[in-house]
């Protein structure tokens, strides 16, 4: 531990977290303790883990840039490794997914949303790019290199991070439903709407995200209730009401998609299990699937 204090510029590295978190009230002692405690992090094999993570498992990125509060979203995608002059296994290597992040020069995304975010990020001084694990926050800190094509696709990119954070407590764990996990929501109709039946992205404790076609996108209004039908593999789990807490788009490689956010009404401990069986079990499918990512690439992925 002594070693790595002194191989540290703490006094560079407190300045370079000041220009990305200048309201924090950061000073050498806390920065210490977050290096030790391994909730800070600036060496660049570090971030390999947290990058391939949130590349196979599509996580969305929150995005905020000099200091602004409100975020933009988007998703790192893969891009070509540098040609290797070795043997055929770094020829493999390269071929792999998010290969491109062992040459530690830059991370591409897709362009944000909103889009609006796109034109703003190209003046910007420093970004700060966030997703979500079961434990804990990731902060990637980067500062934006240029706008690219890839297979005839605009792309952003940043550069390589150059200091990451841990920090928990952030926000309510979300699991994700894996392809292939059967998992759909009805919704009763209001103001003479259809229903809809849609499949469920991600439930937490006291909440669920679910897919909208665009047609539908203007039919949910924030903080109305709707009622909702749970279903897994075609049977129905449970009934309850829910709040429209938001209604979001995010891009995808050739598409937008649009998925709205809601707030249960968990009005018995009855229903609290019901909701808490059915996280447990998208976490389970979702971490094996995380196991199986690992398997595959050999990458270390972070659940």
């Amino acid at each position: 531990m002594a070693d790595q204090e002194s191989a540290v510029d703490y006094d560079k590295l407190l300045k370079q977290l000041k220009g990305f978190f200048p309201g924090e009230g950061l000073n050498i002692e806390s920065v210490k303790y977050d290096m030790n405690s391994r909730k800070l992090f600036i060496k660049p094999e570090d971030f390999l883990p947290y990058l391939q993570t949130a590349l196979l498992d599509e996580k969305l990125i929150e995005v905020r840039f000099d200091y602004n509060d409100n975020p933009h979203f988007t998703r790192i995608i893969d891009w070509p490794a540098k040609e290797k002059e070795n043997a055929s296994d770094e020829v493999r290597a390269a071929s792999a997914p998010g290969a491109y992040f062992q040459d530690m020069t830059h991370i591409t995304s897709l362009p944000m949303e909103p889009s609006i975010g796109n034109y703003h990020i190209k003046k910007s001084q420093s970004v700060v790019m966030r997703f979500f694990t079961k434990s804990f926050a990731v902060e990637l800190c980067t500062t934006f290199l240029r706008t690219n094509k890839y297979e005839n696709l605009p792309v952003l990119q940043f550069q390589f991070p150059v200091i990451g954070r841990l920090l928990k407590g952030e926000r309510e764990y979300r699991a994700k439903v894996t392809k292939g996990f059967d998992l759909k929501v009805h919704i009763t109709g209001k103001r003479k709407q259809p229903d809809i039946m849609t499949d469920i992205i991600n439930v937490s404790a006291t909440g669920l995200a679910f897919s909208l076609e665009k047609k539908d996108v203007n039919n949910f209004l924030e903080n109305e209730t709707r009622k909702l039908k749970v279903i897994k593999d075609g049977e129905e789990l449970f009934k309850v009401n829910a709040k429209v807490r938001h209604v979001s788009r995010i891009r995808k490689r050739t598409s937008i998609a649009y998925f709205c956010g809601v707030e249960l009404d968990l009005v018995t401990q009855s229903m609290t299990r019901e909701v808490e069986t059915l996280l447990a079990t998208v976490q389970r499918a979702h971490l094996q699937a995380l196991s199986g990512l690992s398997r595959e690439t050999g990458y270390n992925l972070i659940s």
